[in-house]
C-alpha cells in the first residue's frame, strides 16, 4: 500500500458531476509564445494553470498508463486530467516503485508497482508538473514527467507560435507555457463572448560577456 498520507486523496473513485457551463458565458483565449529574442516558438505546450478551480470538467474516458520495462516509466511525458485514472504497470517482471514529487522536489507519494498487478490512482485536482521515478532502481532508470490538469484547456503552438482556446469560462485566468527549461506565466481576463489576447514571452538570456 502507499506509505504517504497524500496518496489517500488519490484513490480511484467516480468523478464528481461536471459543472454545466452555458456557451454564452464563455469566451476565446488567443495568444502567441515567443522566446527571449522575441521570435515565435512552435510546438510549445500551453495550458490554463489557474482560474478554473470552481469548475469540474469531464475527464477522458480511458486511463493514462505508465509502464516500467526496466528503463524507467514510459512515456517520458504524459498529460493527465483530474479524475482520470492513472495506471502503473511493471512490464519486465521486476518490482518497481513510483515515487511522485512536485516541481520543488517534495515527495508526494510512493507506490509499489508489482509484476502482474496493476496499480491505479486518480488525482483529485490539477497539480501542474509532477516527476515520477523508480526508487527501487535509483539512478539506473530515468524518470518521467506528468502534467496534471483540471481542465482540457491544453494545446501546442502552431508554426507561428500561436495558440487558442475556445469555450473558456469567463473570469481571470493564468496561462502557462513550457519552453526549454523555463515555465512562463501570463494573466488574462476572459469575458463572455469576448476574445482575450495574451503574449507569453520567455525572459531574455543575459549576455555573459
Amino acid at each position: 500500500m502507499p506509505r504517504d498520507a497524500e496518496s489517500d486523496r488519490w484513490a480511484v473513485r467516480p468523478p464528481p458531476p461536471a459543472t454545466p457551463v452555458a456557451a454564452e458565458a464563455t469566451g476565446t483565449v488567443s495568444g502567441t509564445v515567443r522566446d527571449g529574442a522575441g521570435q515565435p516558438v512552435s510546438g510549445a505546450l500551453v495550458w490554463i494553470q489557474e482560474g478554473l478551480e470552481a469548475y469540474v470538467f469531464p475527464p477522458p474516458a480511458g486511463p493514462a498508463v505508465l509502464v516500467n520495462r526496466g528503463a524507467g516509466f514510459e512515456p517520458r511525458f504524459e498529460i493527465v486530467r483530474a479524475f482520470q485514472p492513472l495506471s502503473l504497470r511493471s512490464g519486465d517482471d521486476e518490482l518497481h516503485t513510483a515515487v511522485f514529487s512536485d516541481r520543488r522536489g517534495k515527495r508526494l507519494a510512493n507506490y509499489p508497482v508489482i509484476p502482474g498487478e496493476e496499480r491505479s490512482l486518480m488525482f483529485d485536482r490539477g497539480l501542474g508538473w509532477i516527476h515520477v521515478r523508480c526508487s527501487a532502481h535509483g539512478e539506473a532508470e530515468p524518470g518521467c514527467d506528468l502534467l496534471v490538469l483540471a481542465s482540457a484547456f491544453v494545446t501546442r503552438t502552431d508554426a507561428g507560435g500561436a495558440f487558442s482556446f475556445q469555450g473558456v469560462p469567463a473570469g481571470s485566468l493564468r496561462l502557462a507555457t513550457r519552453t526549454g527549461a523555463q515555465t512562463i506565466m501570463g494573466e488574462v481576463t476572459v469575458t463572455a463572448g469576448g476574445d482575450a489576447e495574451a503574449l507569453l514571452r520567455a525572459v531574455p538570456e543575459r549576455d555573459s560577456r
